[in-house]
């Protein structure tokens, strides 16, 4: 994969904001043609695209965003089918957020609800490990609890009125 860079310096190494992880299709005007183009990932001041035909390097594209409207951004860097875009100027939050409601990609894989919730160790009536008091003792224990815990405030009361 050939990548095309602008001459290497540190500000146009650094990201400015960090992205997050989408899986968009959005309109976009490109050399005055409108297409469709696919957007990896998104921050406020710029974003991964996937497309092809290939864009090329200082190319500037029109990008259509929920919430936002159309937004130029110039191509930072390119390669066969992916391109590193910068906005002119940044998108506001609610942009940021209205594609990520918008995007496939949610969750990183890793930390998909469902997998971390099975993942959780979950003490049920049928774990053999845990063995839990009477009910009558966890009654009491809560009663001495409850009773405690207002004494405190009637020693405090006292003292005050006393």
């Amino acid at each position: 994969m050939a990548i095309e860079r602008q001459p290497n310096d540190d500000r146009a190494e650094k990201r400015y904001a960090p992205r997050k992880p989408v899986a968009l299709t959005l309109r976009a005007w490109i050399a005055g043609a409108e297409r469709e183009i696919t957007v990896r990932d998104l921050s406020h001041t710029g974003f991964l695209v996937e497309t092809t035909p290939p864009l090329t390097l200082n190319q500037t594209i029109a990008l259509e965003l929920p919430h936002e409207g159309r937004k130029d951004a110039k191509v930072v860097w390119a390669g066969d089918s992916l391109a590193g875009c910068t906005f002119e100027g940044t998108i506001s939050k609610a942009s940021v957020s209205a594609a990520l409601l918008k995007s496939e990609v949610r969750h990183p894989t890793a930390t998909i609800p469902s997998q971390v919730f099975e993942s959780l160790a979950y003490a049920g009536d049928d774990d053999p490990e845990i063995e839990k008091l009477p009910v009558p003792v966890r009654l009491a224990v809560i009663g001495a609890g409850s009773v405690l815990a207002w004494v405190p405030l009637v020693l405090l009361g006292s003292a005050l009125l006393g």
